[in-house]
Formats: structure tokens, C-alpha cells, sequence
């Protein structure tokens, strides 16, 4: 969430209640792509995603080795469902913004490398999008259905059908190169893809991987939280892991101030991901979040969200009709 924290007392409530459906509507699309609030700039390479640090596995335990996998030409598609309520209490008096979000995420594998290297483009084939800012009307916008797009949903809709961008990753799931120079906030919904430890894992078995974001000070300045998203793998049946992930922040939030930004921003959920087919089954995660005190002693925001991705069944092409046999 942005906020933006200025002397107008009206302004800040409409800000604050304004801007984290904006940024999750924006971030769910193509914040994905961005690695926290380090701007990347589509000329110059990706550098290395950070090793995700492992805990050793207990003796006599089994031992499961996580490894994304992918196979040239294929389109792997996965329905995403964002929702999300924020509500601001200023000198007793209340606002709610809600928003809902569903898309069809498609990655595109256009070629696999000698060492095992994948690239893959990524593009948003389908939006559907509804928010309501208090008693305000609800803006809606459905991609399959409307031709022209609210202005707030300009940029999005421009995007749809068209790759956002091309990326390289390894089996393990770090970024190695990407094309696009957007940078969305980052809300917690973790990375392009799932990040896994270089060695195998026991259950129980946790890795974790560094990750900055930014906050506004209510001077202008910037401040850079530093977080660790600790996964778990819970459970393994029938091939498929269950993982749980957790946002640790390890800067210290100094204020409510601080605090209401960087809530949005943590993940707290669970993954399924299918081992043998190398791909997230699917991610939900959970926001119930408040903080008072955020702009004045009687203030509170509250902050609910729910986030769920899910991967498609692979598209089957028709057969062709069978030829009537020739009666003699």
C-alpha cells in the first residue's frame, strides 16, 4: 500500500482508503513480476535471485527434492481471485473501499536451454475487475465483455493479450533475466515463481529468502523494510507438497504509520505445488490485518484480503471426426 501522508486531514482519509485497492488491483497483474520495490530496468540483466537458506534434514527422514519443470511450446494458464476490503475509522467516522479481481495468468514456453534454463513469456489473457470506494457507485470492467475500459482500468486493460514479459528462471525457481522494467508494489503475493532451497527437504524442512520493500515516512522520505519469507514444507501425498509461507519482517516497524503500509505487503498462506510435473498446483493467501493509531490516537485501518491461484487443466485439442466407413 501507498500512502500518501500529507497536511489535509480529507485528503489523507481518501488516500489511504483509496490507494491499497489501486495496489492490489495494479500488483495483481503484473506485481508479480517485481522483486519487491528495486526497480529493474528492462536494458540491463536480472541479477541472481538470493540463495533460499535451508535447515539440514533430520537423520533417517525422507527427503523430497522440489524442482519446477516446464516443456517448450506449452501454455501453462491459472485463474487468479483477489479480493480485498480496507477500512479507515478517522475521528469516529468510517470508509470502506472493496475490490475483486479475476484473471487468466498464462506462461507461454517459447524455448529450454542446454543447462535447463526456461523462458517463458507471461501475459494476462482475460480481467475481470469491480471496486467501490464507500457509497460511491461500483466501477466494473470485464475484458471479454466491454470494449472501452473505466480510466482507472486504462493501463490494465491495455495489457490484456499482450506478454508483460519474458522471463528466464532455473528449475529451482530464480530469476534469471526478465524483459520488463515495470515496478508495481510489491503486496505480499510473493514472486513470479515459487523459490526452492538447492537441496532436498524433509518434512517440517523450512528455507526462507531475503526480500526488501519501502515504506513513506510522513516527511516525503523513504524508508526500506527488510522481510524473510519463510516456507515449510507441511506435508507429501500422492506426489503433491503442501508448502506454508510466512512474512517475517526482521526491521523493526517504528509507528503505526510504518506498520500500515507494510501489512499488505506479508504473505501468510499455503502452495500445493505437484512434484512430479514441476509446477504450483496452487497459492492462497490471507490477510486480516488492522492498526490503530495510524493517523491520530482514534484512528484504526483494517485491512482483509484473500488471494487464490490456481492452475487450469491443460487444454485438450478436439479430434477430428472419423471418416464414414465405405458400405460395399
Amino acid at each position: 500500500m501507498k500512502a500518501f501522508v500529507i497536511d489535509s486531514r480529507n485528503f489523507l482519509v481518501a488516500s489511504l482508503s483509496f490507494a491499497p485497492w489501486i495496489s492490489c488491483l495494479f500488483a495483481f497483474l503484473i506485481g508479480v513480476l517485481a522483486t519487491s520495490l528495486i526497480a529493474q530496468e528492462s536494458a540491463s540483466p536480472a541479477k541472481p535471485a538470493a540463495q533460499p537458506a535451508a535447515q539440514p534434514a533430520p537423520a533417517n527422514s525422507a527427503t523430497y527434492l522440489l524442482r519446477h519443470k516446464m516443456r517448450a511450446g506449452e501454455e501453462i494458464r491459472s485463474t487468479v481471485t483477489h479480493q480485498a476490503k480496507t477500512t479507515t475509522r478517522i475521528q469516529g467516522e468510517d470508509q470502506a473501499s472493496t475490490a475483486r479481481t479475476v484473471s487468466e495468468k498464462v506462461w507461454k514456453v517459447t524455448g529450454i536451454s542446454k543447462s535447463g534454463e526456461m523462458t517463458f513469456e507471461y501475459r494476462i489473457d482475460r480481467v475481470e475487475m469491480t471496486q467501490q470506494n464507500g457509497d460511491q457507485p461500483p466501477m466494473n470492467y470485464d475484458s471479454s465483455k466491454d470494449k472501452e475500459a473505466p480510466a482507472i482500468y486504462s493501463k490494465v486493460a491495455g495489457m490484456v493479450g499482450k506478454p508483460i514479459s519474458t522471463v528466464v528462471v532455473n528449475a529451482r525457481g530464480q530469476v534469471l533475466k526478465r524483459s520488463d522494467s515495470n515496478d508495481a508494489p510489491d503486496l505480499g503475493m510473493g514472486d513470479i515463481i515459487l523459490p526452492f532451497p538447492e537441496e532436498a527437504i524433509a518434512i517440517g524442512g523450512t528455507w526462507s529468502v531475503p526480500r526488501d520493500t519501502r515504506v513513506k515516512l510522513r516527511d516525503g522520505t523513504h524508508k526500506t523494510i527488510k522481510i524473510r519469507e519463510q516456507y515449510e514444507l507441511l506435508k507429501v501425498q500422492s506426489g503433491v507438497a503442501t508448502l506454508a509461507v510466512r512474512s517475517q519482517p526482521l526491521t523493526p516497524l517504528e509507528g503505526p504509520e510504518v506498520e500500515s503500509q507494510v501489512m499488505q505487503q506479508l504473505s501468510n498462506g499455503e502452495l500445493r505445488f505437484d512434484m512430479e510435473k514441476g509446477r504450483m498446483l496452487s497459492k492462497e493467501l490471507n490477510w486480516d490485518d488492522s492498526v490503530v493509531g495510524f493517523s491520530g490516537a482514534e484512528s484504526q485501518l483494517t485491512y482483509s484480503a484473500r488471494y487464490r491461484e490456481e492452475l487450469q487443466a491443460p487444454k485438450v485439442a478436439a479430434r477430428p471426426a472419423a471418416k464414414p466407413k465405405n458400405r460395399k
